[in-house]
């Protein structure tokens, strides 16, 4: 089994690359909105099946409910001017060192 510390680098590796550039954060997340409300409309599919409906919608609802608080947060945390340490606690995470 590996360490810890190699089986999140590609966390870490986005959770820094979000430290030095908090647009692809927000990036990230709008996409997520975005994915949530294409699942609402069902992909815009001009029949939808019915076994489709329930869950693609279900997976829309919490898809805008989770990301629309990711969003939120970001927002609250750059205007806190606390995004820096945010970040650095998630890469402290992923590599091991908070236990």
């Amino acid at each position: 089994m590996q360490p810890h510390s190699k089986k999140f680098w590609l966390a870490r590796f986005y959770w820094r690359k979000a430290k030095r550039w908090p647009v692809i954060h927000a990036l990230c997340v709008c996409w997520g909105l975005f994915v949530g409300v294409g699942c609402l409309y069902l992909f815009w599919d001009p029949k939808p099946n019915d076994r489709q409906t329930i869950p693609l919608r279900v997976l829309g609802v919490l898809m805008l409910v989770v990301y629309g608080w990711w969003l939120i947060t970001f927002v609250l945390r750059l205007k806190r001017g606390i995004w820096k340490s945010h970040c650095d606690m998630r890469i402290a995470e992923f590599s091991g060192e908070l236990k």
